[in-house]
């Protein structure tokens, strides 16, 4: 997890952990609903060489 300034973060997940697209599907859900809760919302998913990144934005509503 990388803090890109005070009201954002990014998770990066290592594709190569994953047998299938729907194990992969599953971890970034689990991992949406988890920043969720915090009140992060889910914002951008980036894929760049072996990783995805998943940009959250710290939700204040």
């Amino acid at each position: 997890m990388t803090n890109t300034n005070q009201s954002q973060l990014e998770e990066k997940i290592k594709l190569k952990g994953f047998h299938s697209s729907e194990d992969l599907k599953e971890e970034i859900g689990k991992r949406v609903l988890e920043r969720s809760k915090s009140d992060w919302a889910f914002v951008d998913l980036v894929s760049r060489g072996p990783y995805l990144y998943l940009t959250f934005k710290q939700d204040l509503s």
